[in-house]
């Protein structure tokens, strides 16, 4: 891992995860907001579809979600 990658992998466990516990959030961490963890909050939430937004920055991921219309379609 990268020394930059450690860093922040030590924020979201100490700042972020701690933060979402406290209040009453899921406490994800760093390993737990992957993916398919992304899809299935947002299927649950109603939304109709995720994707993965393509970004030329190694440090943050970036996620479209569309909600449903009243007639089902985007």
């Amino acid at each position: 891992m990268h020394p930059l990658g450690a860093m922040f992998h030590g924020f979201s466990v100490f700042y972020c995860m701690t933060t979402s516990l406290a209040n009453n959030g899921a406490g994800l961490g760093p390993l737990g907001f992957h993916e398919a963890k992304v899809c299935e909050l947002c299927e649950k939430a109603g939304f109709s579809s995720v994707r993965r937004v393509p970004l030329h920055n190694p440090f943050d991921t970036l996620y479209e979600a569309k909600p449903w219309d009243r007639c089902g379609e985007l």
